[in-house]
């Protein structure tokens, strides 16, 4: 089994990110990527949608945290 973490909800820049850097590096287990916490998933959930159903440019910031985890679950064995 191949485990990842992924950071839920990570404001950058603060002390509660530097804490949680420091207790998931105890783990042994890789960090994929840390998602933001922002209003563009519960906006685009209450429509039904996702981030991969609106403009790029809406929500470029977010992609480009997702994109770790999509080329980590690409390299997945399956």
């Amino acid at each position: 089994v191949r485990l990842g973490v992924v950071g839920m909800r990570v404001r950058e820049h603060t002390l509660a990110r530097e804490q949680l850097d420091r207790f998931l590096a105890t783990l042994g287990a890789p960090v994929v990527t840390h998602l933001r916490d922002t209003q563009n998933y519960v906006q685009l959930a209450a429509r039904g949608l996702t981030l991969w159903d609106v403009a790029p440019h809406r929500v470029e910031r977010d992609l480009l945290q997702w994109q770790p985890l999509l080329d980590w679950l690409e390299e997945t064995p399956r």
